[in-house]
């Protein structure tokens, strides 16, 4: 494999489960750098945004906000960034003591943007330092999101 690519830099699909496909890379000593959806970080560098912070921050605000019914959407739960958001979220609800409740989803949704530009360059540049140094202990590096408010959330 390595005669024909320099490396990888992989997202998962929100469909992956199954890893071992990356052992070869692995094993093969070819660069390989994660970004935002990961797996294996004891073994790859990663990059991701803040997922608990995030989901933290924005039932935070509902809270501030006096929003009485906030839900979250989960994605897998087999992907780090669906588990991390789930925390995130369980963890703003506790900070005001709240507890979790199903409801209903209202359009204009207060969110949380990924810093999909920069999680690009950071992965292309930890999979140079890779192609430079195998031996590169792996990096995980957590990048800040934005949080866009949305009539969802305003107090009226």
């Amino acid at each position: 494999m390595k005669a024909r690519v320099e490396g990888f830099i992989v997202c998962l699909s929100q469909e992956t489960s199954d890893y071992s496909h990356f052992e070869q890379i692995i094993e093969g000593e070819i660069p390989l750098v994660f970004f935002d959806r990961v797996c294996l970080q004891d073994r790859v560098p990663t990059v991701v945004a803040d997922s608990f912070e995030a989901a933290r921050g924005i039932t935070r605000h509902f809270c501030e906000n006096m929003a009485q019914r906030i839900v979250y959407i989960s994605g897998p739960d087999y992907l780090n960034i669906s588990e991390e958001r789930r925390l995130g979220y369980l963890q703003g609800l506790l900070d005001y003591g709240r507890e979790f409740h199903a409801t209903v989803v209202y359009p204009m949704l207060t969110s949380v943007v990924h810093p999909t530009k920069e999680m690009g360059k950071v992965a292309a540049q930890l999979f140079f330092e890779l192609t430079g140094n195998m031996n590169t202990p792996p990096k995980s590096v957590i990048l800040k999101t934005k949080l866009i408010i949305r009539e969802s959330s305003i107090k009226h």
